[in-house]
């Protein structure tokens, strides 16, 4: 027979598995975890706070508000969603889906595909994850790196890319991070048919960053 946990080993192996749960590479997400789990954790005390201080009159109805406990706990398991996502929607079949739902095939430029595959997202947010993976484990194999990211960007996670620098940084010295100031939202700042001043004012600034 297996021997019983002690009350209090059973407690350090709950907390235990609570701090695996909530742990985050994100420092910001893995605060709000812990705040979603105390909150979690707290649900089921709601009903005796209310019974302390209103008495008896709140039952039952002072019980539902044990009900919110679930989803502050399934905050840390959608915080890593996105890897999880991405390897479910591989599990599904391929879909091709227009940028923009409106102008479709008429959306600029003429030169590119108006459409992209779910698969491809799916890949690519993989990729993103093993790259995350691989910067803790060992630096980036170029001897020169640079980051460039549009201050205004509202696509790509520029927090992530700072991330990414940041967990470089720690084997190889500061990575140099650039920030392009007064761009649009999007990301497709280089696309000279879309929009032909902004593309030739990042030519400029990229030429430089490279010619340095």
């Amino acid at each position: 027979m297996t021997p019983s946990r002690s009350p209090i080993a059973a407690v350090k192996a709950l907390v235990s598995h609570q701090s695996g749960y909530a742990a985050h590479d994100d420092p910001t997400a893995a605060a709000i975890n812990i705040i979603a789990l105390m909150l979690a954790w707290n649900g089921p005390l709601y009903p005796v706070y209310v019974i302390v201080l209103t008495g008896r009159a709140g039952l039952p109805w002072c019980l539902l508000t044990m009900l919110i406990s679930p989803f502050f706990y399934a905050i840390p398991w959608l915080s890593g969603i996105s890897s999880r996502a991405a390897r479910l929607a591989l599990s599904l079949p391929n879909r091709f889906m227009w940028w923009n739902p409106i102008q479709r095939e008429r959306f600029a430029p003429v030169h590119g595909y108006p459409r992209y595959a779910t698969h491809a997202i799916a890949q690519a947010a993989i990729l993103g994850q093993e790259l995350m993976s691989e910067a803790r484990r060992s630096a980036p194999a170029a001897r020169d790196l640079q980051i460039v990211l549009n201050a205004s960007e509202s696509t790509v996670n520029n927090r992530q890319a700072r991330r990414l620098a940041a967990l470089w940084s720690a084997h190889k010295g500061t990575i140099v991070q650039q920030r392009l100031k007064g761009l649009p939202f999007s990301h497709d700042i280089i696309e000279p048919l879309r929009s032909p001043e902004i593309a030739r004012s990042v030519a400029v600034a990229l030429l430089e960053l490279v010619e340095r």
